[in-house]
């Protein structure tokens, strides 16, 4: 079959009245779509496989460009016949890429011209200069020439911008490129962000650990976990190496003691129940919640103290709506609820929920499992006090009360302060392990939480714990946090603090923003990411790229009023919603190109086609994943004696024949772009198929709601229906 697809031969195209001919050359290539999805057997419920499903795309030069209004065949010798029609009006090209929403009015608009062919370098495209920008009646709202961004060996093309900034007429628009065909329609106007937002903040509630109604949601759902007490400690820095500093997992002789999650919640969970713990957000794979997820609030809470005349009561048609609270504290404070129940008698609040393992269910609604609370430390009380007077001081100013906020916020810090060490004797494997918590409590949660509860109460006991060291190491630190809301609140109010800080956590987040910018420069598509000769260039690891630098940005916007920095925001929200090499979207629910292979377990077994929409993939990633070597690029298997399998080594790329799988991994390492590096396998490949609601989610929300602009409502489009599996078909083919 490969051998036919790259033969030109094995095609021929013709119009109705000239001969049928062979393509000059045809390139073949292989993409995963998603794992496969087989039926049951006997006719029982559909087998989500670990295999994948993967799409050939065939590269083919035709003889001549195709002219306007012909039609043509594309006949192939294994009896296909294709009639093509090519119109630039409604012929969409996919090497031209943008915004797939659109744009507002008043930010820069770029749709790019590029197109690799794969092992065979960028498509020469400098012949298609010209371009216009062409209203939903036909009629052309602007004209422009193509400039060169160069050759671009991160994204394998010559790439090209299109600049339409100078257009601000509101309305609906595509991009018609002479010769080549026509971008899909976008909108320019506050509802091309709009719907983002939107989209993004209901993915966010469709994460809640809480029943999903239809009323509110065509994915609804159910939810009855349950948390019983445990004793587990609640942070992940708890499991780590600490026996130098004379704390965390260690046996006898003191030495440390590799522990798992999963093995300390066993040995240490109880019978309690507690009925009150409820709520929080899951994860991707993991119905889990996490003092991780305290940054959402924290990506909420702030959004709103910038911008709160972008965020209004009914935005996210919650159901909250109508409660005289903007939408986005509401939802902050749904994340927040299932902490402050589990504020124990003292005041000690433990920041993780667990079970003894992953979900082994993918619905929420019958997922059996018991869930455990964390031991509350001093740490985890300070990470919960922070955040507890930050939703105080939103709901505030939002005009409401947040007076139990307050309360919850200072008893957790005064157990803080005043509480000993626990140390919990457990037994791992049948040896004894004793778990010492650390001696003092970390300096950088100590001051967050002083901040916030200085902010909230004006107590001067708080004022007075502020510590110089400790905030010199926040402002160092956000450099490889890419947070600047962890110093957002001090650059906003400096007559609030200590000589000299407002002026160092403003710098330290211009600084960040300003290397951002340089380094979006550097990419032929204006994502927010380092330059490529920068060191961290290659850690687009899991959950480090997508929106959480652009966060930076819209930071150092709100500090100084530059408009380069919202410019810069705007341009890598634009790359996200399409403008990539890829022309991928890479959330659920948004766009033409939408990410549809996902990790997602309720959207395994919800029997709805569309996942769940509003969900941030990781996206692409820098590395090159065995499985995509084995399995979509190559067929590698050892041999198996108690199968009577003699092993496999078979190349699925055509026109070379590897005989190991690490001759395919040198061969797509040195083939495959760096920004092309995105394989779509939901369960092998979570680095690229998953999401995290603290690391795409919540910054997702926050950076759409911070640009949209004041006032924006959502119109009668929203919510949607879901789409059913053959609307979804084209959107699973991502192009290589």
């Amino acid at each position: 079959m490969l051998a036919d697809l790259e033969a030109p031969d094995h095609f021929y195209f013709d119009t109705c009245d000239a001969e049928a001919v062979p393509p000059a050359s045809s390139l073949v290539w292989p993409q995963a779509t998603g794992e496969a999805v087989m039926e049951g057997l006997g006719g029982g419920e559909p087998v989500r496989t670990t295999g994948p499903e993967v799409a050939y795309f065939s590269y083919l030069t035709l003889p001549e460009p195709m002219q306007p209004g012909e039609v043509y065949a594309l006949e192939d010798r294994w009896g296909n016949r294709y009639d093509l029609e090519f119109d630039p009006d409604t012929t969409v090209s996919a090497a031209i890429k943008l915004d797939q929403l659109g744009f507002l009015e008043d930010a820069p608009k770029h749709a790019y011209l590029g197109a690799w062919l794969p092992a065979g370098g960028s498509l020469d495209l400098s012949a298609y200069s010209s371009f216009a920008v062409v209203r939903a009646d036909g009629t052309t709202a602007l004209t422009g020439t193509a400039t060169s961004r160069g050759e671009d060996a991160y994204t394998g093309e010559a790439v090209y911008d299109l600049d339409f900034s100078a257009l601000t007429e509101a309305g609906s628009f595509y991009v018609r490129v002479d010769g080549m065909g026509r971008s899909p329609a976008f909108t320019i106007g506050q509802d091309a962000l709009g719907e983002a937002f939107y989209t993004l903040g209901r993915g966010l509630y469709h994460q809640r650990c809480a029943e999903l109604e239809a009323a509110y949601t065509p994915w609804a759902r159910g939810d009855i976990h349950t948390t019983l007490q445990g004793g587990f400690p609640p942070d992940g820095d708890d499991y780590d190496d600490h026996a130098a500093e004379g704390w965390g997992f260690r046996d006898a002789s003191g030495a440390f003691v590799a522990v798992s999650a999963f093995e300390a919640i066993a040995a240490t969970a109880t019978s309690t129940e507690l009925t009150a713990v409820r709520g929080g957000w899951h994860d991707a794979g993991d119905f889990d919640r996490r003092n991780y997820h305290l940054a959402i609030v924290r990506d909420l809470v702030v959004s709103y103290l910038m911008f709160p005349d972008n965020f209004s009561d009914g935005q996210l048609d919650l159901p909250e709506s109508g409660n005289g609270l903007p939408d986005l504290l509401d939802e902050g404070v749904a994340g927040m609820e299932v902490w402050r129940a589990a504020q124990d008698a003292e005041g000690g609040v433990g920041t993780w929920i667990e079970a003894t393992s992953h979900p082994q269910i993918g619905d929420p609604g019958a997922d059996t499992q018991p869930y455990y609370l964390a031991l509350a430390t001093a740490d985890s009380s300070l990470d919960y006090a922070r955040h507890a007077a930050l939703l105080a001081r939103g709901l505030i100013a939002a005009g409401d009360d947040a007076a139990v906020w307050i309360d919850s916020a200072e008893r957790a810090w005064a157990f803080a302060e005043t509480h000993e060490p626990s140390v919990v004797h457990m037994t791992i494997d049948g040896a004894p392990v004793t778990w010492t918590e650390r001696p003092e409590p970390s300096s950088s949660r100590r001051l967050q939480a002083a901040i916030q509860l200085w902010l909230a109460t004006g107590n001067s006991r708080y004022f007075d714990a502020l510590d110089a060291d400790a905030f010199a190491s926040e402002a160092w630190d956000i450099y490889w946090r890419t947070n600047a809301n962890d110093l957002m609140d001090v650059a906003l109010a400096p007559d609030q603090f200590p000589d000299g800080w407002g002026d160092t956590a403003a710098t330290a987040i211009r600084t960040q923003a300003d290397e951002w910018l340089t380094g979006q420069d550097a990419q032929a598509y204006r994502s927010v990411w380092h330059a490529p000769d920068h060191g961290y260039f290659a850690m687009t690891g899991w959950g480090n790229y997508g929106w959480k630098p652009i966060r930076d940005l819209v930071g150092a916007w709100r500090i100084t009023g530059d408009a380069a920095y919202r410019d810069g925001a705007l341009e890598g929200v634009n790359a996200l919603l399409g403008g990539n090499a890829q022309g991928q979207v890479y959330i659920t629910g948004l766009g033409n190109g939408r990410a549809s292979a996902i990790l997602h377990l309720p959207s395994f077994v919800d029997g709805i086609d569309e996942p769940v929409p509003g969900l941030p993939l990781f996206g692409p990633q820098s590395y090159l994943p065995y499985q995509a070597s084995t399995q979509v690029f190559g067929l590698y298997y050892d041999a198996r004696e108690d199968f009577d399998f003699a092993g496999l080594a078979e190349e699925l790329v055509p026109g070379r024949d590897a005989a190991d799988a690490d001759a395919i991994d040198a061969f797509l390492e040195e083939t495959i772009p760096f920004w092309r590096r995105y394989f779509a396998l939901e369960q092998q490949l979570p680095p690229y198929t998953e999401f995290a609601v603290h690391e795409t989610v919540g910054p997702a929300v926050a950076v759409t709601g911070c640009l949209l602009g004041a006032g924006w409502t959502p119109g009668t489009d929203l919510p949607r229906d879901p789409l059913g599996a053959a609307e979804l078909e084209p959107m699973r083919w991502v192009m290589p």
